[in-house]
């Protein structure tokens, strides 16, 4: 394991701890409340539908988007990344729930997500992206996707640098009316929001 890096990310600096086990760098970074929702008619908003903290994934009266805000990835441009998955956690499921998409918003330095100019539907999104069939959206409980296409993407961009933030974009990927999965956005059964864990070197 010597010269391997092995950090967790969640969305937006709160508390920072850091621990050294044998040559391995294990960084957790809790998360805050900057993560959030885009409904089909366009509107962001960061406490989810109707400020219950849960955005719909899939069709909720048509395709929002899920918005995940890292404020501070500690990699350099074009680490050989070993490993990079995204938790998260599914609410509740209504009518089978959705089928989605994860992309990353291809910008090296990523401003919070707002309701103004900044909404996910304008964003460039990544050429790589990560499929979530509805296997995983079709049940409650913690899921795992790997994202490492993306962020090796992401890292790769020219003006990439060691400390930049990310936008993770969660799209509709054809759910029928009515399907979608109610994603936590913070604190509801994993404590801390929606953990990115990266292993490189």
């Amino acid at each position: 394991m010597s010269g391997v890096v092995q950090k967790v990310v969640t969305p937006v600096i709160r508390k920072v701890v850091t621990k050294v086990v044998n040559a391995v760098t294990i960084e957790t970074i809790t998360d805050g409340d900057h993560d959030g929702w885009e409904s089909s008619s366009a509107v962001w908003n960061k406490n989810g539908v109707f400020g219950s903290n849960l955005a719909a994934w899939g069709n909720f009266s048509g395709s929002g988007f899920v918005s995940l805000h890292f404020e501070e990835i500690p990699f350099n441009r074009n680490v050989q990344l070993e490993q990079a998955e995204l938790q998260f956690y599914i609410n509740t499921v209504f009518s089978g729930g959705g089928t989605g998409r994860i992309y990353g918003e291809l910008i090296a330095n990523a401003s919070l997500p707002d309701n103004a100019s900044n909404k996910p539907s304008s964003m460039t999104l990544t050429t790589n992206y990560a499929e979530v069939p509805n296997s995983v959206l079709s049940s409650t409980g913690t899921k795992t996707i790997d994202v490492r296409l993306i962020m090796d993407e992401l890292l790769g961009q020219a003006s990439w640098v060691n400390g930049n933030a990310i936008n993770l974009i969660c799209t509709d990927n054809g759910s029928g009316s009515g399907e979608y999965s109610a994603f936590a956005l913070s604190d509801h059964a994993n404590g801390d929001g929606s953990p990115l864990r990266m292993t490189g070197g």
